[in-house]
């Protein structure tokens, strides 16, 4: 679940003196739209593909497993990307389909939120 405390999220955004040198989670944010900006003619250019995403998400996972990594940081973090993937739908896609089934209708019979007799 993505809900830490805010004295943890603060320093993993960069929010906080202590930094080590780094600028934190906001600043690499801010450096993509950038680049998004600067190289991005739409969504299709590299720093806006899928594999973009993929690669640093994958680079987050290694540094997570560390440099001896053993089952179960392996399980930890499939878990953490599994339950990541469920809560992503639950609060973002799972509202934009049922906004967009409410739209254009339902697809199951007897469903259709359009048709008050259904």
């Amino acid at each position: 679940m993505p809900y830490i405390e805010k004295e943890q999220r603060e320093h993993i955004d960069g929010h906080t003196p202590y930094r080590l040198g780094m600028e934190g989670l906001d600043s690499f944010l801010n450096t993509m739209d950038h680049l998004c900006e600067d190289h991005c003619k739409g969504k299709e250019d590299w720093p806006c593909k899928p594999g973009t995403l993929n690669y640093i998400i994958t680079r987050m996972v290694i540094w997570y497993l560390g440099k001896n990594p053993n089952y179960e940081r392996y399980n930890a973090a499939i878990g953490v990307l599994e339950c990541a993937k469920q809560e992503f739908y639950r609060r973002q896609i799972a509202l934009y389909e049922d906004e967009k089934c409410r739209i254009n209708g339902d697809v199951y019979p007897g469903q259709d939120k359009r048709d008050p007799s259904a």
